[in-house]
């Protein structure tokens, strides 16, 4: 396999890879680290995993084509934007598909706030998802 080709196949395993770290961090978040209005909410764990890996799908296409030119610094902090504003952007359309308090539908970044973040648990695991997928792109860089 010539090396052009090996890189691409890395660079969207990596895409994939990554999008099922953002996946599986948020599902973790919201079902087994659920902050008290989301635990009030008793969310079905396979629900909340189907509706994770379908939101984060949307990042395999980016993250794949940032790990790919991910060699220069900049590409390399573009794909860690990329992956940190995936995974907020994720995070937020799962707890938009609960209901509102007050019966109608959230706005932008409301579901966020109210239903995700938890102030000790979910820095941490959103620092230890990027971490992971840093990991992937330097050992896509070293291959």
């Amino acid at each position: 396999m010539n090396a052009r080709r090996s890189r691409a196949l890395r660079a969207g395993l990596t895409g994939v890879l990554g999008a099922l770290i953002v996946a599986s961090t948020v599902w973790v978040q919201v079902v087994l680290l659920p902050s008290a209005a989301m635990a009030a909410l008793n969310p079905a764990p396979l629900t909340v995993l189907t509706d994770c890996l379908r939101r984060s799908a949307i990042l395999i296409v980016p993250l794949g084509v940032l790990a790919a030119f991910s060699g220069p610094w900049p590409f390399k902090v573009m794909a860690y934007l990329m992956f940190a504003l995936g995974w907020y952007w994720v995070a937020d359309r799962v707890g938009a598909g609960f209901p509102a308090p007050s019966g109608g539908s959230w706005l932008a970044g409301e579901a966020f706030g109210a239903l995700i973040y938890e102030p000790i648990a979910m820095p941490i695991l959103a620092l230890l998802s990027g971490l992971a997928f840093r990991q992937l792109l330097r050992a896509l860089n070293r291959g």
